[in-house]
């Protein structure tokens, strides 16, 4: 007899299973055979009951599916455990030997389903899940990667015209993984922070970074073109726009500039004031760069600019 579900039930013979002279033969062992078995005893006088447990134990082995994932920030990521052998008495998870953690990010839907949402670049890496009995232990490794990508940028700020005195903020949002840094110029010198300038940038829930420059009590000499240049481990971009300040105009020191013959050039005037007509270029004979090298041209950094004011 066979205690199944609360009761007792004849063992079924077929040809897996059969009994000769009161003992039970079972070929090739599953684990549906596990359980409580009784042997019944007989005769005119009465019978006798013996009880006994038979354990079905297999080798463990594991596969942590899929083996090999790669996928965004911001995207999920699951992980199954799968599993054959028998018992299985403990499933444990680890990411880069070290335990994994249960939390709102990242989940456990179940002893072996490790789930993860709003992917970061910090959950790359190898995890395993570990497996054990009594006597057996196996382990499963899965690879998460999470692609890099350019930086892009998605939001800019326009072209501005502002009296002295007043205040200007000026904004540009980011994409990229890993996320982007974001580096202000204005005519082409990194800008930093003063009593007058305050910088500073922040991560969205959507993993964007938002970088700003306030100016408060503008002064002639903050107008120029400006430039929010966004770069992380895969590439480089930017975007820039003028602010114009009203006042005297002025053009800013230039430090010299190379050029290799053939190729294309462009060099910007760093003038500010406002408003401004005209800005012209002069070539001055005596600072060309006769006696060069042939492969470069120099320009020096002396600039010439012809305005008419309003």
């Amino acid at each position: 007899m066979k205690d199944e579900n609360g009761g007792l039930s004849p063992v079924k013979e077929d040809g897996r299973v059969w009994m000769v002279q009161g003992t039970l033969n079972i070929r090739k062992v599953v684990q549906k055979d596990a359980g409580k078995y009784q042997c019944i005893v007989r005769n005119s006088i009465g019978e006798r009951r013996i009880e006994s447990a038979l354990i079905v134990t297999a080798p463990l082995q594991v596969s942590l599916l899929p083996p090999h994932q790669i996928l965004n920030t911001g995207q999920e990521a699951t992980f199954t455990c799968n599993v054959t052998g028998y018992p299985v008495h403990t499933i444990s998870w680890k990411k880069d030997q070290r335990q994994i953690v249960a939390s709102n990010r990242v989940q456990l839907l179940s002893r072996d389903v490790l789930h993860i949402v709003s992917l970061r670049r910090e959950d790359r890496g190898m995890y395993q899940c570990f497996v054990y009995n009594d006597n057996d232990g196996a382990q499963g490794t899965a690879e998460l990667k999470i692609s890099d990508v350019p930086p892009s940028v998605i939001s800019v700020f326009p072209e501005q015209t502002a009296h002295s005195g007043s205040s200007v903020s000026l904004k540009c949002t980011a994409t990229g993984n890993p996320p982007p840094h974001v580096t202000w110029y204005l005519d082409g010198s990194v800008i930093g922070r003063t009593g007058r300038i305050s910088l500073g940038d922040y991560i969205t829930e959507h993993a964007h970074v938002v970088s700003y420059l306030n100016i408060s009590e503008v002064r002639v000499e903050d107008g120029g073109e400006y430039k929010c240049q966004v770069s992380n481990d895969v590439g480089t971009t930017s975007h820039s726009a003028r602010l114009n300040v009203y006042g005297p105009i002025f053009v800013r020191p230039m430090g010299n500039v190379t050029a290799i013959s053939g190729e294309d050039l462009s060099v910007r005037c760093p003038y500010g004031g406002y408003p401004i007509k005209a800005v012209r270029w002069f070539k001055i004979p005596q600072l060309s760069a006769a006696g060069a090298d042939r492969s470069a041209v120099t320009i020096f950094g002396t600039s010439s600019m012809e305005t008419n004011s309003h």
